[in-house]
């Protein structure tokens, strides 16, 4: 089962914005030293990509050190191996010890009709989706699309505005939802280009974003 990559799409009005380096003592899920730990795991799915992509293979179950599942959705090996630049979302989550049974089982139900529905397009936008389990409680997704013009692809599905609306909040502790490039393609280095944070503990979520460049 791979995990769910839905988080809310609020205006940018509503998002505190972070220095490169400010920290948060009360909020430490943005700690930005958790963007070098996240871009780390980051890379390591992406070299694991890079291995199916060598067997020919477009779907890949295994477990990593022996018990957390690695789900990896190739849907278009050809534009993923050969376009010069490329885009990526990693979908960081973080989710409540009590998450409700039926919210998980509908958000994967929503996760295989979006898989399938990717499969059936002559193009996608989204080139291929990575999801493995870090720990009991804590989700990692890499998601590689064509250039960033496509980041806002699953905004205008139903079944994604369901999830990220009306689910996430009651399943998700915290994400953090980073956007980069690939500027060697597939086999080049991931660059982080912003990240943004969505904390559900309290009654109204609290929504930050952070540019990883400094100014």
């Amino acid at each position: 089962m791979s995990e769910h990559q839905h988080a809310p799409s609020p205006s940018a009005s509503r998002f505190v914005q972070l220095a490169f380096e400010e920290q948060l003592p009360e909020r430490p899920f943005t700690d930005p030293a958790h963007n070098a730990l996240d871009l780390s795991n980051l890379q390591d799915m992406q070299d694991t990509l890079l291995g199916t992509l060598l067997t020919g293979r477009t779907h890949e179950e295994r477990l990593e050190h022996g018990q957390w599942p690695h789900t990896l959705h190739v849907f278009d090996p050809h534009a993923l191996q050969n376009l010069p630049e490329l885009a990526f979302v990693g979908f960081r989550s973080i989710l409540r010890p009590d998450a409700p049974a039926d919210i998980r089982q509908e958000l994967s139900a929503i996760d295989a009709k979006l898989v399938e529905a990717l499969r059936q397009e002559p193009s996608p936008a989204i080139l291929s989706y990575s999801s493995r389990q870090l720990d009991p409680f804590n989700w990692l997704n890499l998601v590689v699309l064509k250039d960033l013009s496509h980041m806002g692809y699953w905004q205008h599905s139903a079944h994604h505005q369901r999830a990220s609306q009306h689910l996430s909040p009651h399943y998700y502790q915290g994400i953090r939802l980073h956007n980069g490039l690939l500027k060697g393609g597939i086999q080049g280095t991931l660059q982080l280009v912003s990240t943004k944070y969505y904390d559900f503990s309290a009654d109204r979520p609290w929504l930050a974003i952070r540019t990883s460049l400094k100014r």
